[in-house]
């Protein structure tokens, strides 16, 4: 039998509140047809990210506020707040603090057990793709109810487990005949997961607006509407967000970093850098540790 292992690369700049809280394991828990192993809720920070597959459960996640990038199923997703998500992950992910977010708070379950892949193939049965259901109180609760009750292995503790999460499910399962995201939230997706691909590329609005069937007033108004800042200016917080990576993990020089990230002109990135962070490129990498 061929065993592979697991993969996992993470940056978890999250604030002290977090909680990250595994199961104890047990024959008890075994009995229940959800097998819960971690869960959480995480107050993401910028530079927040992990990277996975081959773990052999699944994962739930919402958005109770801030935003997400997530690479899934060959795509990219944006998880904005009030989103909901299930993941098989045995198949490569990867997930962010989304480049033009402050933060990422959400809450999160890796969950196993016979039920899971059936419900999981009812969910996505036309395919995968993160749902909108918003403000949740009661979705929270079930979440606050799984923190509370994975410490324990008591026959009461497990069932409440077990009934919080198959709530999450329930959940999940009613929002696939939820409304699908709005023609203009699709745009800005599209065009959000655009520039991300091509960030070394020269910024083109008419370009950018030709990828999305919109006129570019209509996609600027939608911009600002939806992400709150200009295509433009998004993009320049997604190239110094890269920059900031490639100047803490390599030595390349800064006219190298500056090309990769889409700037011709190192002058004009170092400008931009310092307006942005507030340090200088060199200072920046300086203090790396």
């Amino acid at each position: 039998m061929e065993i592979i292992a697991v993969f996992l690369d993470y940056n978890l700049n999250v604030e002290p509140r977090s909680v990250w809280k595994i199961a104890p394991g047990g024959a008890e828990a075994e009995r229940y047809p959800f097998l819960v192993n971690e869960c959480g809720v995480f107050y993401a920070k910028p530079g927040f990210y992990t990277k996975r597959y081959a773990k052999d459960d699944y994962q739930i996640l919402y958005t109770a506020s801030g935003a997400a990038q997530m690479e899934y199923a060959g795509k990219i997703w944006r998880l904005a707040e009030g989103s909901i998500a299930m993941i098989d992950c045995n198949q490569y992910h990867n997930y962010r603090t989304a480049p033009d977010a402050a933060h990422w708070t959400y809450h999160w379950i890796h969950v196993g057990g016979g039920y899971c892949a059936q419900y999981f193939n009812a969910i996505y049965r036309k395919g995968f793709e993160p749902r909108h259901i918003g403000p949740d109180g009661e979705l929270l609760r079930d979440f606050q109810e799984a923190i509370d009750q994975i410490d324990h292995t008591t026959d009461e503790a497990c069932i409440r487990l077990n009934r919080a999460v198959g709530s999450i499910m329930t959940k999940l399962i009613a929002s696939r005949d939820s409304a699908p995201p709005s023609a203009q939230e699709a745009a800005v997706t599209r065009a959000l997961s655009y520039m991300q691909q091509n960030l070394s590329q020269p910024f083109s609005i008419d370009a950018l607006s030709g990828e999305v069937n919109l006129s570019k007033y209509y996609l600027i108004k939608l911009f600002n509407r939806h992400v709150g800042m200009t295509p433009y200016h998004y993009l320049i917080q997604c190239r110094i967000n890269e920059s900031k990576k490639l100047l803490r993990a390599t030595d390349h020089k800064l006219s190298d970093i500056a090309e990769a990230v889409g700037f011709q002109d190192t002058s004009n990135f170092s400008r931009t850098f310092t307006k942005i962070v507030g340090t200088t490129p060199a200072q920046y990498r300086g203090g790396r540790t």
